[in-house]
């Protein structure tokens, strides 16, 4: 019973770390032989830098050949400028992006803004300087005066503000946009944490 109170409070401990990050998933919109195949996997966790920054952390998790190569916020009022881009070994970008707007982004329902507050994407040679399966992308932003963190998680959960990905080098050289999903996907710390709740349940039925 020590032993699984001291799990308890490890996981808990870590889930406490980590409550500042909000995930998202994304769903691609424009190619239904894509929004179906379980082994693409694209999410950004949205993080408090603190002190009016916030900050986007893209990953690729997909099984299969796929390349994040843009980004875009649909955004006018929390974001007021870029502070940083970073990214790990193999991950290249610059602010700005060609196509301008999200593609296919003009047939959403409202439709993905024209010239995107900001946007950015992969340098040359695009596919590879992506965010290629096991690779991650952060970009940091200054807020508007008076937003904060939960601000932000505010507006995307309500879909006041959006965030879009252009992905290429699917397989057959395919190309496909996803937009982000409002419901936030639990952290590692929070599942581990509900499926420790019911071991706990099934050992308290077996005590």
């Amino acid at each position: 019973m020590k032993k699984l109170i001291t799990i308890c409070i490890l996981i808990m401990s870590a889930a406490f770390v980590c409550k500042a990050d909000i995930i998202y998933d994304f769903s691609i919109f424009n190619d239904a032989r894509w929004a179906s195949d379980s082994r693409l996997d694209f999410t950004v966790a949205v993080c408090d830098e603190g002190q009016g920054k916030v900050g986007f952390v893209f990953q690729n998790s997909s099984l299969i050949s796929s390349s994040i190569t843009a980004v875009y916020f649909d955004d006018d009022s929390l974001l007021k400028s870029v502070r940083d881009i970073s990214s790990g070994p193999g991950v290249k970008f610059s602010a700005g992006a060609n196509p301008g707007s999200l593609p296919g982004g003009n047939n959403l329902d409202p439709a993905f803004a024209k010239k995107p507050f900001f946007a950015a994407d992969s340098d040359s040679p695009t596919s590879k300087n992506g965010i290629n399966p096991g690779e991650w992308l952060k970009i940091t932003f200054n807020l508007n005066a008076g937003e904060n963190f939960d601000s932000v998680i505010k507006q995307i959960t309500a879909a006041s503000s959006r965030i879009g990905l252009h992905i290429q080098s699917l397989p057959k050289d395919d190309s496909v946009s996803a937009i982000n999903n409002t419901t936030c996907v639990p952290e590692p710390a929070t599942v581990a944490i509900l499926s420790l709740s019911g071991l706990l349940a099934i050992w308290k039925r077996r005590k």
